[in-house]
């Protein structure tokens, strides 16, 4: 258990960083159901971590385009999604945020003399000098099962999958990618044949679990790094058989109540 002081001007003084991607649905999710009252007990500033300028090659730029903007629905749902990104959410609830590169991260981790670093969706892979520049270190809300559910984009192999629940667990991190020691677990069933819906449900879900654990990090279940199932970033074939299935299931659920009123 972190020894996080229990008296009330020691929490009102607890420094959170909290890491996400640029126009991130999750993350705003996350910031928009945090407790007005937790926010009073706690200095929180939101970094937006940009890759690096290498990393935005025209090549890259396309592929991305291709991967994730293939056709007009998930265009309008991408809009749609921006109006709760973190940077969004962050200005409505006057929140600090920055916007930074990955390789200048740790210089500001470390003149913000932080007690807690949080993880909210970050495409990057923290290294042990990132994950050790705050006091009691780094943890994750990790919105799949685990140690069944690693890797990037959890929400979208629970739906793939079938899973019957939506999760997120929070964890301690380590180099090893999401196989820190668990701190909370929460399950709801899947609410949405959406994705994006799904994603908001996981932001929420991780904000509940934010105001009840924050002054009390205490491992619950340890994991082993070698057992479990990482899971890669999914395929462009896996994700538009993704959107075909939801549609179809939308499709039958709208022809049910037809087929029983016509019997």
């Amino acid at each position: 258990m972190e020894a996080i002081e229990s008296n009330a001007e020691a929490k009102s003084a607890l420094r959170i960083a909290l890491l996400t991607d640029p126009g991130n649905l999750y993350s705003g999710s996350f910031l928009q159901h945090v407790a007005p009252d937790v926010l009073a007990r706690i200095n929180l500033d939101v970094y937006i971590i940009r890759p690096k300028r290498e990393e935005f090659s025209l090549v890259k730029k396309c592929l991305y385009f291709v991967k994730y903007v293939g056709c007009l629905r998930l265009v309008r749902r991408l809009f749609s999604a921006a109006a709760l990104s973190a940077e969004t959410v962050a200005q409505v609830r006057r929140l600090a945020y920055t916007t930074v590169r990955i390789d200048e991260l740790e210089d500001r981790l470390r003149r913000g003399r932080y007690d807690i670093g949080l993880v909210v969706s970050l495409g990057h892979i923290l290294k042990r000098p990132i994950l050790g520049a705050t006091r009691l270190g780094f943890y994750n809300f990790h919105p799949g099962c685990l140690s069944d559910n690693r890797g990037p984009e959890p929400v979208f192999w629970s739906m793939y999958l079938g899973m019957p629940a939506l999760t997120v667990v929070l964890h301690r991190m380590t180099e090893a990618i999401d196989a820190g020691d668990i701190v909370a677990e929460r399950s709801i069933a899947m609410p949405s044949t959406s994705e994006p819906e799904n994603i908001a449900a996981a932001g929420q879900l991780a904000a509940q679990i934010f105001n009840e654990t924050i002054f009390q990090l205490e491992t619950r279940k340890s994991q082993t790094a070698a057992a479990g199932t990482y899971r890669r970033r999914p395929t462009i074939l896996q994700r538009h058989w993704l959107v075909c299935k939801t549609a179809y299931r939308r499709r039958c659920r709208q022809v049910a109540p037809d087929r029983g009123d016509g019997s």
